[in-house]
């Protein structure tokens, strides 16, 4: 992967639950990064089985050792790769797995805990393939819509954090390779002229008109429909390509116009995230639940928090299921199956 690409930022916000940082990107930096990924996605077959071999032994004290000595490697992996909320599991696994008193925790999150380690090696891989032109498929316009919001919201983070000189860098190592067409032409030109400013302004009623299309766009015509609601249009472009060929998929970026498409289309499922500005999941999935319309419709929460709280929240409003980012397409298109069965 080049520099280039490195530097986008489908490659990596395209990947649920890699937290990098706003402050001090370069292109030193996600060079490096893109070197930790490589680094976790050759360990993690090997470690996660020689964890869970060790941990269904953990009494022998050799094997608790071995299994130690594992998970420490695969907290030193995640923070690398800015992981965090997986590091943080981890860290509690292994706390609880160094006395019996303890071991009790440790049961409970384990086997989800590895479950979640393979789904991010895949998300890696295949952020990887789309980056690296090693799987190119047509757009479809709802997927038009998610890649220039994400390319224009991450201009504005770096922007706002200071990095103007990194987007104008970015920005002529593009222009005229064809990947430039991803980008308003006239956020381009601003750039070209060091307005940053003004390219910030115009970005921003740019992704407002992307989110305003996102919603009003499916991308199959099966009869079973699925609304996904995430602030985050990147994680709306993963949810739809996992989803698309087996239903119709609408799109919301907000709880609001989740209420509006739920009302015009009567979804067979809903896709909710959690952590989300003005009106959170749990809101919005109160207000479905206070409907005669939706008071019955399946509700999945797929988000990167897996706190315990959140999971008993979810559970009293009644969620069919609660994934936790990152998670695999198969994953999410089995889980819908499960619910509503297929077109």
């Amino acid at each position: 992967m080049n520099t280039t690409e490195a530097n986008n930022a489908y490659y990596f916000y395209g990947i649920p639950g890699l937290l990098v940082p706003k402050s001090g990107r370069s292109i030193a930096f996600f060079e490096r990064l893109d070197n930790f990924i490589n680094k976790y996605i050759d360990a993690i077959p090997a470690l996660t089985e020689s964890i869970e071999r060790n941990f269904a032994n953990i009494s022998v004290a050799a094997r608790r050792e071995y299994f130690i000595k594992n998970m420490e490697l695969v907290i030193s992996l995640l923070h690398d790769v800015y992981a965090r909320w997986l590091e943080q599991d981890a860290r509690i696994i292994l706390n609880s797995t160094k006395s019996d008193d303890k071991m009790e925790v440790a049961y409970k999150k384990i086997e989800g805990f590895i479950s979640d380690l393979i789904t991010l090696s895949i998300n890696m891989q295949n952020a990887q393939q789309s980056t690296e032109g090693v799987k190119k498929e047509k757009l479809s316009p709802a997927e038009a819509h998610f890649d220039a919001a994400s390319n224009l919201a991450q201009i504005v983070r770096l922007i706002d954090d200071g990095e103007s000189m990194v987007v104008l860098k970015i920005i002529k190592s593009v222009v005229g390779s064809g990947l430039d067409n991803a980008i308003d032409r006239h956020v381009v030109d601003l750039i070209m002229e060091s307005k940053f400013d003004d390219a910030k302004k115009i970005a921003l009623d740019l992704i407002e008109s992307h989110k305003l299309a996102i919603e009003a766009l499916s991308t199959d015509n099966t009869s079973k429909k699925i609304l996904a609601v995430d602030d985050r249009p990147e994680i709306l472009q993963f949810i739809t390509s996992a989803l698309k060929d087996n239903y119709k998929v609408f799109a919301a970026t907000s709880g609001e116009a989740a209420l509006k498409i739920a009302d015009a289309h009567k979804p067979d499922l809903f896709i909710l995230d959690i952590d989300m500005p003005e009106m959170d999941g749990f809101e919005l999935a109160d207000k479905f639940r206070a409907d005669s319309n939706h008071m019955n419709t399946p509700i999945i929460f797929l988000t990167g928090n897996s706190s315990r709280e959140y999971v008993r929240k979810a559970l009293r409003i009644g969620c069919k299921d609660f994934i936790v980012k990152p998670t695999s397409r198969n994953y999410l298109l089995a889980k819908a199956t499960k619910f509503i069965g297929k077109k």
